[in-house]
């Protein structure tokens, strides 16, 4: 009888911390998967500016996109830190690097000007808008401030003149 006491014992106290270490698991992979999910939460974006570029020529264009954070009716700040770049930037290596900045006009839209290149080649806009915004905390008087970051990458080829893409392109003639 003592024996079945023991062994019942035995078993409660190896079962509560398999119990207590199965449920702690758990929570650390699903907090995993809401990080990962908000990760994954980024900006639809439209890059408006020329694929073909003049070498020395200065140009603008405009960064369109939609966030997740659009129907917040609160402050935001808006940021596209960028560079320019012979290949896409791992993204460590980007945040890293020493970046010119934008900052949004509207809630929507990023003004890029001043875009100028030294050499031809193919080229890479290569940067992360920041959308910086606060919202109301569960204490009163309180807000958070959230940080939402999107890739945004545009690819440029960059030419010493117009003439440099025609002469490129064979005329094909109608005589056989």
């Amino acid at each position: 009888m003592q024996s079945k006491k023991h062994s019942k014992s035995l078993i409660i106290k190896l079962l509560i911390p398999l119990v207590i270490f199965l449920f702690s698991c758990n929570k650390q992979k699903n907090n995993t998967l809401v990080k990962n999910n908000k990760d994954q939460s980024k900006v639809e974006y439209s890059f408006k500016f020329p694929d073909t570029l003049i070498i020395g020529k200065k140009y603008k264009g405009i960064i369109e996109y939609k966030s997740k954070t659009d129907s917040i009716d609160t402050e935001r700040y808006i940021y596209y830190l960028y560079g320019l770049f012979d290949k896409i930037q791992n993204v460590e290596i980007l945040k890293n690097k020493k970046l010119d900045t934008f900052v949004g006009v509207t809630k929507n839209k990023i003004l890029i000007y001043n875009i100028l290149f030294k050499k031809t080649g193919t080229y890479y806009i290569d940067g992360i808008v920041q959308d910086e915004y606060f919202i109301p905390s569960e204490n009163k008087g309180e807000v958070i401030l959230r940080k939402d970051e999107s890739r945004v990458t545009h690819k440029v080829i960059v030419v010493d003149s117009l003439k440099t893409i025609t002469k490129k392109i064979p005329i094909v003639s109608d005589k056989i």
